[in-house]
């Protein structure tokens, strides 16, 4: 504002709805803008985590359709072109544990949102033997946008990520152990580990058991997966699920977390870079705009918390905001 710009932000009344939903949301308000916007004026306009496919897939639609827009500038912030990650481990975990705890149930909901389903490179429901893989959802969502054109022509497009470019992992290796949790009482034992899903070998993500007094019901659960990429602990915007599950209180005993934080949205997905491995040498790669459909991309050294604004980033978003504009007398 301070800028002469006039800001419009537009939240969703359920940002767990299928990603296209809420893009058409957002086509709405785009038209509104452009009808009480003077003649001449145009939009740059941000997309924030999922809000980067919302506005991705909503200018990609209206180009499909032939309706203008007016947006100059789009920029995609720390969102998941590529796919987000929570750990599988952590996902089974919830899972397991569902019908002993209210938050496990919640969190576990969340999970199985059409647009959790959509992002996540690893979805719990997906697991089969020791097999880990995306939702369905997940590709057919990058059907839609690629049937639609995959990205938008017309405005200059621009990410900006929180993750590394420069390959820092988020403090654990592929297969590391990040929560334990361990209880043995007279009334129940209690087990509920998770490990980091392993690099291309195999590996246990979750072990989990609750050995209930007589003639209260038993179960475990061992779940074992292998060809895996190392995503969990990957350069990216990261998130504190484990520091919240930590924090969490318990009927029993105590969840302890190993390692605060993981990769949420992967460094080379918030960039786009197709074809890319968890580490891809991004700052180092000469030829990184081949990869990647942005025009130009942004990103730390080090990791940050997803979505966070930097004194660093907030330059990248002025200069991008503004960029080809010059400034008029009203």
């Amino acid at each position: 504002r301070a800028e002469g710009f006039d800001a419009v932000v537009l939240d969703f009344t359920e940002a767990t709805a299928p990603i296209q939903r809420n893009a058409f949301v957002l086509t709405e308000l785009l038209a509104e803008v452009r009808a009480t916007a003077p003649a001449g004026r145009t939009i740059a306009l941000v997309g924030a985590s999922m809000g980067g496919l919302v506005g991705r897939y909503a200018l990609t639609w209206l180009e499909h359709q032939g309706v203008p827009h007016d947006v100059r500038t789009f920029i995609s912030f720390d969102a998941p072109h590529l796919g987000a990650d929570i750990p599988l481990g952590v996902q089974h975990w919830v899972a397991f544990f569902a019908e002993n705890s209210e938050s496990a149930e919640f969190l576990l909901s969340r999970l199985d949102t059409p647009a959790a389903r959509q992002l996540l490179v690893y979805h719990h429901g997906a697991t089969v033997g020791t097999a880990a893989a995306a939702d369905p959802l997940f590709a057919a969502f990058q059907a839609d946008l690629a049937a639609l054109g995959s990205w938008p022509s017309g405005p200059r497009l621009v990410a900006v990520a929180n993750g590394s470019g420069e390959g820092a992992d988020q403090g654990f290796g592929p297969g590391e152990q990040l929560i334990r949790y361990e209880h043995r009482s007279l009334i129940v034992d209690i087990d509920g580990n998770v490990w980091a899903v392993p690099d291309g070998g195999a590996g246990v993500v979750f072990d989990g058991m609750v050995d209930q007094i007589w003639p209260l019901p038993d179960k475990s659960q061992t779940v074992t997966v292998g060809g895996t990429q190392p995503w969990d602990g990957a350069p990216g915007g990261f998130r504190d699920s484990m520091a919240q599950m930590d924090t969490t209180s318990v009927p029993y005993g105590d969840i302890v977390a190993l390692h605060d934080n993981h990769c949420f949205i992967p460094t080379v997905s918030a960039l786009a870079l197709v074809g890319a491995a968890p580490f891809h040498d991004i700052a180092g790669d000469p030829a990184l705009m081949d990869l990647t459909a942005f025009d130009e991309v942004h990103f730390p050294a080090e990791n940050q918390a997803h979505i966070t604004i930097t004194p660093e980033n907030k330059v990248w978003f002025m200069a991008e905001i503004g960029a080809g504009l010059s400034p008029v007398v009203e």
